[in-house]
């Protein structure tokens, strides 16, 4: 679920193939269901494949009803959902999307590509900018990736327990290790400019007390035990489901 920062008070949800857009009723006092987002058409990567969205994210305030979208198959797919109707404005086709982030400046934006690792893309062009390599290890399923410090920087999860600070360009900035062989399925991020802190909150596959919590460089891991929860409750849901269909190959 994701809301966009701008006077008209949007939200969009997504599950497997369908994404709802919202509006905030001031006389109601809730949100009312407005269009649903078109499935994304057929691309050289996704065959027959049934779409599965893997994040929802609206583009900054300058554009404020533009809506990104990634799929496990699909790519990427960013509409402008305006109240009489919704049109694609540009479409990365990419094979086995997990979460994407996009840039504050709406100029870039990372994907897990679950084949091979976190890339880097402008957008709307589609050009590849950078990878961030980790040697010996793939995602081989949808991991979180979130730009952060104004977007200067870029967080990653991982399959064994790591979060992961990389610069923009690939290169890899700092690790934190949460616990060993557990999966960080999602990623949050704040500033406290009062303590000079950095908090990354996680969710993971496996829920418990940290076993190590990190200050490096005046950056703070914390672990929320009621967003992870949450989180992971509805991760573990949604991986489960978006595993069976991502091909075995993939795992070899």
């Amino acid at each position: 679920m994701n809301e966009v920062e701008n006077p008209s008070r949007h939200l969009a949800s997504g599950g497997y193939e369908i994404i709802k857009l919202w509006l905030w009723d001031d006389e109601l006092d809730s949100w009312t269901c407005g269009d649903l987002l078109p499935a994304p058409r057929r691309t050289p990567y996704s065959g027959d494949k049934a779409a599965i969205a893997t994040s929802v994210q609206w583009l900054s305030v300058s554009s404020p009803n533009y809506l990104v979208v990634s799929y496990l198959y699909h790519g990427i797919v960013c509409s402008n959902c305006v109240s009489n109707g919704i049109q694609v404005l540009w479409t990365i086709h990419l094979p086995y999307c997990g979460s994407c982030s996009v840039s504050p400046d709406n100029d870039f934006l990372a994907i897990c590509n679950i084949s091979r690792g976190f890339d880097v893309y402008e957008i709307p062009a589609g050009q590849l900018r950078s990878t961030l390599e980790i040697p010996n290890e793939h995602p081989e399923m949808p991991l979180p990736v979130l730009y952060v410090h104004g977007g200067t920087m870029l967080l990653s999860g991982s399959r064994f327990g790591k979060v992961r600070l990389w610069k923009t360009d690939g290169t890899h900035w700092q690790s934190l290790r949460y616990k060993d062989n557990v999966i960080i399925q999602s990623l949050d991020a704040h500033y406290d400019a009062s303590m000079d802190n950095f908090k990354i909150a996680t969710g993971s596959s496996e829920l418990g007390e940290a076993d190590l919590s990190e200050t490096q460089r005046g950056l703070v891991m914390t672990e929320n035990p009621q967003f992870c929860e949450r989180a992971a409750k509805r991760e573990r849901e949604k991986m489960r489901d978006i595993w069976e269909n991502v091909p075995a190959v993939l795992g070899a």
